[in-house]
């Protein structure tokens, strides 16, 4: 299944309750809006066992491709007080067209940015993501 445009994220759209980043967080969004990979689990297995079939017979998870730029900095500036960032975040946000994401967070444990990017496209994606990193870099870069 290949969803596009904003229904992409609609956990309503896919009856989808079920959620994973590469990092190996899972989120049961009707119970909880932090990862627990037990809880998950144990979830998961129970609802194996009430329908009957094996786990490799049950639905497809949707495949969102996403990338995560980390840029050395030399200190953190709110986001949207980087001059011109506001404007290049709202342009890659029409990029994506509805059909994606954008998380930016400085790390708690490093002198790093991190720029993450989730979309339909695979290559719009990575592009979105390295343009927002480089803009980061060009102006906060170590």
């Amino acid at each position: 299944m290949r969803a596009t445009g904003r229904d992409l994220f609609s956990k309503l759209e896919h009856r989808a309750v079920l959620g994973g980043e590469p990092s190996g967080h899972l989120i049961r969004a009707d119970l909880t809006t932090t990862g627990d990979g037990t809880l998950t689990g144990l979830h998961l297995a129970a609802l194996v066992a009430a329908s009957g079939k094996k786990l490799s017979a049950q639905p497809r998870f949707l495949h969102t491709p996403q990338v995560l730029k980390n840029v050395r900095v030399k200190e953190r500036v709110p986001f949207d007080e980087i001059p011109g960032f506001a404007d290049a975040r709202r342009a890659a946000e029409a990029k994506l067209s509805g059909a994606g994401r954008i998380l930016l967070r400085y790390s708690g444990t490093e002198a790093l940015a991190r720029v993450m990017v989730e979309g339909a496209d695979a290559a719009l994606v990575e592009s979105v993501a390295s343009g927002l990193a480089e803009k980061i870099a060009a102006r906060l870069g170590a």
